[in-house]
């Protein structure tokens, strides 16, 4: 059974304004979370004949955001803005932590740092990887997932970098980079997208900035960050997105993402 509370805890907007031509707006925001899950399986742990309990536990997150826009509100078009969010967290309450392996009659440990708290290094090479009570002893249960700075002029150009929420194909979850885009037409729009980190900040997940994708250049562990381009095509009874995603050492996948819109005049 799983259960998911979500609680708005502040949501402020305040105009700084020293003349009516000058103003900036800060946005103050929170949010507390709260999931749990509870399992019905309780047998005794046997690592050796493959018999594990289904965990119960309960997080509790917390999360504080502030926005603002930069340029007086005179200059137009322009819209310079940045933003800072961060998230902490923990497990109120898990079932497994100190369940005894009846295999070793030792603790076996707890796995639920896969949900709050996973931290194996950026590039994944911390030496306590392997270890389940390591692991959870080095766990980072908090995130500083938004920090960005977003210019826009008008709808024709957009440029975003830092950290902030993807809103990419196939890329879930805050990402470290930027992302630019420019209205070729009215019809037309290309978009160019790198990222070179990745991170969870919700309810149910916490883990702060890793590399999804590490290779190595002969002497070390690198990520080369994920990179992709969209072009952007929309009429009034059509939107499509061809799309290329690629990581400069392995993965290059091309894609199409479209929908079609169907009107009285338009037969399907």
């Amino acid at each position: 059974m799983l259960k998911f509370q979500k609680l708005p805890l502040l949501f402020v907007s305040i105009l700084y304004n020293q003349s009516p031509l000058l103003a900036f707006d800060y946005k103050f925001s929170g949010v507390a979370e709260s999931f749990s899950k509870v399992g019905f399986n309780h047998s005794k742990l046997n690592s050796k004949e493959g018999i594990f309990p289904t965990a119960t536990f309960v997080t509790a997150t917390i999360k504080l955001q502030v926005d603002s826009n930069l340029l007086p509100k005179n200059i137009e078009k322009h819209s310079l803005k940045i933003g800072v969010g961060g998230i902490l967290g923990a497990l109120a309450y898990d079932s497994t932590k100190t369940l005894i392996d009846q295999a070793t009659h030792q603790v076996y440990g707890s796995e639920l740092f896969f949900f709050i708290g996973r931290w194996w290094g950026y590039l994944g090479n911390a030496p306590w990887k392997d270890s389940r009570i390591e692991s959870d002893a080095h766990t980072r249960n908090y995130v500083l997932y938004n920090s960005y700075l977003f210019y826009s002029y008008g709808d024709k150009f957009h440029l975003k970098l830092g950290r902030y929420l993807s809103n990419m194909d196939f890329m879930s979850g805050y990402t470290q980079g930027f992302e630019v885009d420019y209205q070729i037409h009215s019809k037309v729009a290309l978009k160019w997208f790198s990222s070179f980190g990745r991170a969870l900040a919700a309810g149910q997940w916490i883990r702060d900035w890793y590399s999804p994708i590490v290779t190595e250049d002969g002497r070390k562990d690198i990520n080369d960050g994920i990179h992709a381009v969209q072009l952007y095509f929309s009429n009034k009874h059509v939107k499509a997105t061809p799309f290329f995603i690629f990581h400069l050492r392995l993965t290059k996948r091309p894609g199409l993402k479209s929908i079609l819109i169907a009107t009285r005049n338009l037969e399907v």
